[in-house]
């Protein structure tokens, strides 16, 4: 029997709950007999109503001190690959959930599959699709694809099934799965280029669905998705591409990053510029200090260029070319 453990970050508010409720029910609705499914939920969040979701989960870990979606994910890592033996790890977002199908399907999958990433196609609740892994433009900036003809090379977290062995490896090599000085957003592509850099592959497979709300921790046209989103954009860079490929597209990386920052301040997050530059500043020598323990991995036929798509950028209705 092949065992899983699927990791749910959450916050489990009480607008996130229903969410919460109706993502630990579909996977329980999906499992089979063949596969054995080890439910974990990381939160900051001891209200009482938790207790209503112990029947259904096996572990609620509760973590404090503010964490982010990195911190909640690596919380639940800690205790499941020192204690569970398994064979991959779901992550799932607390607003997510997968199709009835999905360990039926994934079982198939598994067998003829050698990839350790396994990306499933992710509809919104009105069945357009919100993402098939995430295009990474020469600018830095990362998209979720929204068309499966879109050509994409890393992977999105929101629901994502990766092996275990290769959460091992990550670990030995980083003693950590996701980048906690990311916080929020942005996370799921620095763990992809590290997992790729150091040998993972990736197999994405419109036959595995599942469904996302997104925004509901943080509402998407908010300060706090703005900041943390365009800060951690500059912070991957800075933590994870060689110094070639900087110079490289260092034009492209100014001129998208100032075009995006300058129409954000005329959104009315005129804050957002000014506190992504004070913040790079005192997080400079942590964030040089994890670029040289980064980059230190990567395996010498790793080809960075690989990881990007052939623009600098998308917009809703054209591809800007390098």
């Amino acid at each position: 029997m092949t065992t899983i453990v699927c990791i749910i970050p959450t916050t489990a508010t009480d607008a996130i709950y229903p969410s919460l409720h109706r993502c630990v029910t579909s996977v329980l609705e999906s499992c089979i007999p063949d596969i054995s499914v080890i439910i974990i939920l990381t939160t900051t969040n001891k209200k009482p109503q938790l207790k209503q979701l112990l029947k259904h989960v096996d572990h609620i870990i509760h973590v404090d001190n503010n964490p982010g979606f990195s911190d909640l994910n690596n919380e639940a890592l800690k205790f499941s690959l020192k204690n569970i033996p398994s064979a991959y790890h779901l992550f799932l977002n607390d607003d997510a959930k997968v199709d009835k199908k999905f360990f039926s399907i994934f079982n198939a999958i598994s067998i003829r599959v050698k990839s350790s990433i396994i990306v499933p196609i992710i509809y919104n609740y009105d069945n357009v699709i919100d993402s098939f892994g995430i295009e990474y433009f020469t600018s830095g900036f990362p998209k979720n694809a929204d068309k499966i003809s879109i050509i994409t090379s890393l992977a999105s977290a929101s629901c994502l099934l990766v092996k275990t062995s290769l959460l091992n490896r990550i670990n030995k090599k980083y003693g950590f799965i996701f980048n906690q000085l990311l916080y929020y957003y942005i996370e799921d592509v620095e763990f992809s280029i590290r997992a790729i850099a150091i040998g993972g592959k990736i197999h994405k497979t419109n036959e595995l669905i599942a469904y996302h709300v997104g925004s509901l921790t943080s509402i998407k046209e908010s300060y706090f998705t703005y900041y943390y989103s365009f800060r951690n954009i500059l912070w991957v860079i800075i933590m994870t591409w060689p110094t070639k490929i900087i110079i490289t597209h260092l034009m492209k990386i100014v001129i998208v990053y100032s075009w995006l920052l300058f129409t954000t301040h005329f959104k009315g997050k005129k804050g957002v510029p000014g506190k992504i530059a004070i913040d790079t500043i005192n997080h400079l020598k942590q964030l040089l200090c994890m670029r040289k323990k980064i980059l230190c991995t990567y395996q010498k036929n790793f080809n960075f260029n690989s990881l990007f798509s052939p623009y600098m950028f998308r917009t809703r209705r054209r591809r800007i070319p390098i």
